[in-house]
């Protein structure tokens, strides 16, 4: 289960280094990343109920998982991959927290992708059986069992965050110049040099961008999860 940050004064790392460099993030964007947090929040117990009520009594073997009842099986694999991408949301937040915006980029990127496979299995026992083997899941299945508008937006948002935090591109390469593993200095990670934090003078106007889509991935989670049949306990 995705674990509660513990915030001590709204700041998440108390790593000094990383914790200075939360500080002056935190100057520029501090009470949307508590918005963000909080968001977050809601989608903890919403994850909980679901590993509570699909979790096997014991560790199961593959052969095992193919034998079960298939609304177990998807309920099970379903409750694992939610739960996977809430951790995925999770860290695209804490990198929003310390400015890596194309590092978070690519956390959401991967958190669509769970959201959809666990929607996807959840609904028809052949994904779940073909996620089992191995084999890749086809995304477009999730089309039939959402609103037009979600799997329209669900693609668009896809190939956004690839764009930005996945594949290399001019856009990609620059954000993380500016805001990314670029702007970190391995001298003060490595050496007691001190340093005075600071961010871009763009960081503001881009993480404005990033909150937004962080806030838009969480839309997609909360209906997707709240959308999913509930199954029985192995």
């Amino acid at each position: 289960m995705g674990r509660r940050l513990k915030l001590r004064n709204g700041q998440i790392f108390c790593d000094a280094f990383y914790e200075n460099r939360e500080k002056v993030v935190r100057e520029q964007i501090g009470k949307h990343l508590d918005g963000i947090k909080k968001n977050i929040s809601q989608l903890y117990s919403l994850c909980l109920s679901r590993l509570m009520n699909a979790q096997p009594q014991k560790e199961l073997t593959l052969d095992e998982f193919l034998s079960l009842e298939s609304g177990q099986r998807q309920g099970i694999l379903s409750a694992v991959l939610y739960n996977d991408a809430l951790w995925r949301l999770e860290a695209a937040y804490l990198m929003l927290c310390i400015g890596m915006l194309n590092v978070a980029y690519s956390n959401l990127r991967s958190c669509l992708e769970i959201l959809v496979d666990a929607h996807i299995i959840e609904n028809l026992d052949s994904e779940a059986i073909k996620f089992l083997k191995g084999e890749e899941i086809e995304p477009t299945k999730i089309s039939s069992f959402i609103l037009e508008e979600y799997n329209t937006n669900i693609a668009q948002m896809k190939k956004t965050l690839g764009n930005w935090g996945v594949h290399s591109s001019l856009s990609s390469v620059q954000l993380g110049i500016f805001c990314g593993p670029n702007t970190f200095d391995k001298l003060v990670a490595q050496t007691n040099t001190k340093r005075i934090q600071t961010v871009h003078q763009s960081f503001a106007d881009a993480a404005k961008t990033c909150i937004q889509a962080i806030n838009d991935v969480w839309l997609i989670f909360f209906y997707l999860i709240s959308k999913g049949t509930k199954y029985r306990r192995v």
